[in-house]
């Protein structure tokens, strides 16, 4: 849904110079182009002003960048909407091409709100304001969320607490239409005045009849009737207060976090698993997969998530169902999702540490703050007189997973790599590198290894002491070269894991 006015400006708006300003947020984006997926952002943005009650409204500006500033924060910087040629783009055609793809994708569509802005010059920008209609809002089969990491899966929880708040503002404003008992009083007044009309024309012609007396008690009614209005008035006014706390206490309710027994997460682990696998063969029906990638999601299956999930097993039942949970790359075609979730199941199953009690997190989390703030004043040092400094950005390798075939000395070689760490005791093993960390899933029986590449902040080799990510990719091509039989990918361009089939 669109609005229609006024929305194209010469020069850049006040609001938009503050969102500017201000650098990226939760609910405001900067992006140099339209991205293909502006349905998805879309709708994930009206779903975050829905959910938190903070945020009004969702605004992506197109045609703007992030830039580092001196002081170490972050703003926009105008760069245009502008072709290959570096001509501006028509701005009223890419509105209307805006408009249409999120009309014709998101259900059901939220309110948009497009405004052309800086279009004197060279460089002009759209701001697009997203709002809900009717949320949650959905393209497809996804419903999804705006979070700190992009767009992320609404759980079954943020789902819950839009519907109850939208609810709620409905029951206010069913309250505050109807007004049935204001209806009542006005048909009391009015009766009242015919009456009132009724006791004049009979008084002239009545004998005994007191006209100074009933018109006296005609005006005690009418005094008793306008304190019984205004009483009324207060009364709704009271109650949409006492509504309004009600709101605010059930949102506050929903958002707190279901406590989560052995028994829910042991229940939840079932159902993951068979509405992935299902998710898997009807949404792609292996179809989406190549011959090798269907072989190899089944082996994955079957030698790590066959076995009935343990009851007692509370740990490794929650560091499987975060698996599930964990956020999904926007970029990862709809057939992919499912098969990167099974193999991100195995390795979460084989380590049994769910991520937040994770030892690790503290070691590498503090390692990566003083890395980062080292190259933050580096870069600060080196570009003191620079309009423009560079951006930090995460390693130059980006995510994959997949699944290698090795033989039992290619999984005892992962292991047991001067590379490797192991913790608790768990199947998992992990490398770790200047630029990310390697997660492997060794198997009870058969011979599929799991394995998920994950980027970090980039850091300083010498200062933490772990090697290259590229001398970490070569060690794993060897034991490749002398141990496996296959490597699947599912996600990824293929730098660290090797992509061979069998």
């Amino acid at each position: 849904m669109s609005d229609s006015g006024d929305r194209r400006f010469k020069s850049v708006r006040a609001s938009t110079r503050a969102l500017l300003a201000s650098g990226e947020q939760l609910n405001i984006e900067f992006k140099s182009e339209v991205p293909k997926n502006i349905a998805n952002h879309a709708a994930a943005g009206a779903n975050l002003v829905a959910l938190d009650p903070n945020v009004d409204v969702y605004t992506v500006l197109v045609g703007v960048t992030e830039e580092l500033t001196s002081n170490g924060t972050t703003r926009g910087l105008i760069t245009g909407c502008v072709a290959k040629d570096g001509t501006p783009e028509d701005l009223d055609a890419l509105r209307l091409r805006i408009e249409q793809m999120i009309r014709d994708s998101v259900v059901p569509p939220p309110q948009v709100r497009i405004f052309e802005e800086n279009t004197s010059t060279t460089k002009p920008i759209l701001v697009i304001e997203v709002t809900p209609t009717n949320p949650p809002h959905r393209v497809a089969e996804k419903y999804q969320v705006r979070g700190s990491a992009g767009l992320t899966a609404l759980t079954q929880h943020d789902a819950l607490s839009i519907f109850r708040s939208e609810r709620t503002k409905a029951w206010i404003d069913e309250l505050e239409s109807s007004a049935p008992l204001l209806n009542v009083l006005q048909a009391l007044h009015e009766e009242l005045r015919d009456l009132s009309f009724r006791v004049s024309d009979v008084a002239l012609g009545e004998e005994g009849l007191d006209q100074d007396d009933l018109q006296s008690g005609i005006t005690t009614l009418e005094e008793a009737l306008s304190s019984v209005e205004h009483g009324v008035h207060d009364a709704i006014r009271d109650v949409k207060e006492e509504l309004s706390f009600l709101q605010s206490d059930v949102t506050d309710m929903a958002n707190e976090p279901a406590p989560e027994t052995a028994e829910s997460v042991w229940w939840a682990v079932r159902q993951q698993r068979e509405m992935t696998w299902l998710r898997l063969n009807t949404r792609a029906a292996f179809d989406g997969l190549s011959p090798s990638q269907a072989d190899a999601i089944e082996r994955v299956v079957r030698e790590h998530l066959a076995t009935e999930p343990d009851l007692t097993d509370f740990a490794g039942n929650l560091a499987e169902l975060q698996a599930y949970r964990g956020l999904v790359s926007a970029e990862l075609p709809d057939d992919l999702v499912p098969a990167c979730r099974l193999v991100e199941a195995a390795i979460a199953r084989a380590e049994s540490v769910p991520r937040q009690f994770s030892a690790d997190w503290i070691e590498e989390g503090l390692a990566d703050r003083a890395a980062w703030k080292l190259k933050l004043e580096k870069i600060q040092a080196a570009t003191a007189n620079s309009l423009r400094p560079p951006r930090l950005r995460k390693g130059s390798y980006a995510r994959e997973v997949g699944v290698m075939q090795l033989d039992p000395d290619g999984v005892k070689a992962i292991a047991s790599h001067e590379f490797a760490t192991t913790t608790h005791d768990s199947a998992a093993t992990l490398w770790r590198s200047d630029e990310g960390a390697l997660k492997f899933a060794a198997p009870a029986t058969g011979s599929s290894v799991p394995v998920v590449y994950q980027g970090t902040w980039g850091s300083d080799t010498a200062r933490l002491g772990r090697p290259k990510t590229s001398a970490m990719a070569r060690a794993l091509r060897k034991i490749f070269a002398q141990h496996g039989h296959s490597s699947v990918l599912f996600e990824g361009p293929g730098r660290v894991v090797p992509t061979v089939d069998g």
